[in-house]
């Protein structure tokens, strides 16, 4: 018998390469709690509202009764009933419009809005008209909160100019504290007319 023999040796298998070492995970981001978070929000806010406050206190004096019925009684005394007013209206809650009132006798004889005739109580836009809304604005602004939906603590700012002649206003801001909202309009000229003329 012939002896048997061992077989030959299997060679190793090649050693299989390291994976490559993983990247250290991102650094985890800061975070901010939702209270700071809303506080810089309002932080901001109040920021931008008291940028558009400086704004209007540098074009427009701030609008108080004394400065309303001097106006008046300017209007008064100059006895015009009839002239041609060209003006801007714009508020946060109504699109702009421009407008072109012509008064004969103390009423209304002609209104464009955007250059269109309108209708409607356009009595509103004449200088008595905007005498009245500015009387019932500055009644509103002494309770904000109810007029204008501030929130507890905010006022509500009212700045107007008003011609040294003939006593028209000029212009009109409203701004309200904490919620921005914003009224105004801007008189572009004011033509007073011969009597009874066309």
């Amino acid at each position: 018998m012939t002896d048997a023999q061992d077989p030959a040796p299997s060679p190793s298998p090649a050693p299989v390469p390291a994976p490559p070492p993983l990247p250290p995970p991102p650094a985890a981001r800061p975070r901010f709690p939702r209270r700071a978070l809303a506080a810089l929000a309002v932080g901001a806010g109040l920021l931008l509202l008291y940028g558009v406050f400086l704004m209007g206190r540098g074009r427009l004096p701030a609008l108080d009764g004394a400065a309303l019925a001097a106006a008046r009684a300017r209007w008064a005394a100059a006895a015009c009933a009839d002239y041609r007013l060209r003006l801007t209206t714009e508020a946060s809650t109504l699109a702009r419009g421009a407008f072109v009132i012509e008064v004969r006798a103390g009423a209304v004889v002609a209104a464009t809005r955007d250059g269109v005739p309108t209708t409607g109580d356009t009595t509103a836009y004449t200088v008595p008209g905007l005498f009245t809304l500015m009387r019932d604005e500055l009644a509103l602004a002494e309770n904000p909160q109810r007029s204008y939906g501030a929130p507890e603590g905010f006022r509500a700012y009212l700045f107007a100019d008003f011609d040294p002649k003939y006593g028209v206003p000029v212009g009109f801001r409203r701004i309200v504290g904490g919620n921005n909202k914003t009224a105004e309009f801007r008189v572009l000229s004011f033509e007073p007319l011969p009597p009874g003329g066309k």
